[in-house]
């Protein structure tokens, strides 16, 4: 590569927001070492009224790890995003022993207000969490006040549960019976293999 790729590459906002999200999927102990060519699912939206106060229960409550927060980045995309009176709060899973990936980030988003994704908030979102061991999860989270709609309870998929967030978004946690989880593509020293059956 020329130093003038480099360069280009140095100064590229959007570069540097990517590099600082991969920088924290690697302090998990997961994704690719370098921005070679992959394809694969790195973020959902999570629409919420108040991004500081879901950050504070999904990081605090359910025991995710920070990713990425514009609002106390120096990166100059950052920078632009908070001149645009946006904010980008990035949280994920914490990695198991195993160093298991356990999905794309969450991106927590605070919609317009009247618009349709402000009035999705509150609704059942379609994001699944899966665990080694639900009835685990289901007491440590209830004990620490997290809301279960549904109790973990079996289903033709394995054993699902339904809590709730901060704003009444629903999510499941589930312990699959039959579920693939594939591993992230790897390069260097790190975990490599095709997948994981649960």
């Amino acid at each position: 590569m020329s130093s003038e790729e480099d360069k280009s590459r140095i100064q590229d906002p959007e570069r540097q927001i990517i590099e600082k999200w991969l920088d924290g999927l690697r302090g998990l102990g997961v994704g690719p070492a370098t921005l070679e060519p992959y394809l694969w699912v790195s973020s959902v939206e999570v629409y919420v009224r108040d991004q500081t106060l879901s950050r504070q229960f999904y990081l605090d409550t359910l025991g995710f790890k920070l990713l990425f927060d514009s609002d106390e980045s120096l990166e100059e995309g950052a920078h632009r995003l908070r001149e645009t009176g946006q904010r980008w709060v990035a949280i994920a899973p914490m990695v198991s022993a195993s160093h298991m990936f356990m999905g794309a980030a969450l991106i927590l988003t605070k919609p317009v207000k009247g618009s349709e994704q402000a009035r999705r908030i509150g609704a059942r979102i379609g994001i699944s969490f899966l665990t080694e061991d639900i009835a685990a999860k289901y007491k440590e989270w209830s004990e620490r006040g997290v809301h279960f709609e549904q109790a973990p309870t079996p289903v033709p998929w394995g054993i699902q549960g339904v809590f709730a967030d901060l704003d009444g978004n629903r999510l499941d946690c589930r312990r699959a019976g039959l579920a693939v989880v594939f591993l992230p593509p790897v390069r260097g020293p790190a975990l490599r293999g095709p997948s994981r059956f649960l």
